[in-house]
């Protein structure tokens, strides 16, 4: 009889990656506790927290659509001051109906100058409408699925002498090993650097405000203690 074989070593001596359980196969064990029910209290408490995150992200997007209005509505009013341009804003409730007893609780709304992902053919033609031009608030760059910083000369511009250079020496690996090369790149569209500080002087209120709808601004809100809002 011949003798079995076993399975040959795994190479590098990786270790071998175990099967993923699937939920049809999880086994259910009951656990008899004495003080308190612990599963259905850790239950209730993740749906409690569900529901305390539903209303903080509903509340906190009302409040970052205000502050970042009073923001815009700030720096236009000096936009010909750079200096005393703001990127915060504390925010309290002032109600009408009622009053307030003490220091207020307070947010910081914070508009940073990193820009999100946008559409670029929407913003584009948005721009347009107004008889913006284009190029005043987006550029091009070049884009890598990699550390993008190897294709840049001295002057921290794009290279293409560089990027040339690179894609020749993979291209060659690539057909050694008969392979597709993992080097790619492509054009994406980008704000302009200095956009985030001229915007104030090249549009109205009403056009600020349109804009951060289709080209977001990366927004933040913390809450400030009570009675620390000076």
């Amino acid at each position: 009889m011949a003798t079995a074989k076993t399975l040959a070593a795994p190479p590098l001596g990786l270790p071998v990656k175990a099967p993923k359980a699937s939920k049809s196969n999880i086994p259910t064990v009951a656990w008899k506790t004495v003080e308190t029910d612990m599963v259905s209290e850790y239950v209730k408490v993740c749906q409690q927290i569900a529901e305390l995150e539903a209303r903080k992200k509903e509340s906190g997007a009302a409040i970052a659509k205000f502050g970042v209005s009073q923001i815009i509505a700030i720096n236009k009013e000096q936009a010909e001051n750079p200096t005393a341009q703001i990127k915060s804003v504390k925010v309290y409730d002032d109600p009408e109906d009622r009053e307030v007893v003490g220091a207020p609780d307070t947010v910081r709304v914070t508009m940073a100058s990193t820009f999100l992902k946008f559409d670029q053919p929407q913003v584009e033609d948005q721009l347009k409408k107004w008889g913006k031009d284009p190029n005043a608030v987006l550029e091009w760059d070049v884009e890598a699925n990699f550390n993008t910083d190897v294709f840049k000369g001295t002057n921290g511009k794009f290279s293409e002498e560089r990027y040339k250079a690179f894609t020749k020496a993979v291209a060659e690996v690539a057909e050694k090993f008969g392979v597709e090369s993992p080097l790619a790149c492509e054009n994406v569209c980008t704000v302009r650097e200095d956009f985030a500080t001229k915007r104030w002087t090249m549009m109205t209120v009403a056009q600020l405000q349109r804009l951060t709808e289709i080209l977001p601004n990366k927004v933040s809100i913390e809450a400030v203690k009570t009675g620390s809002a000076d």
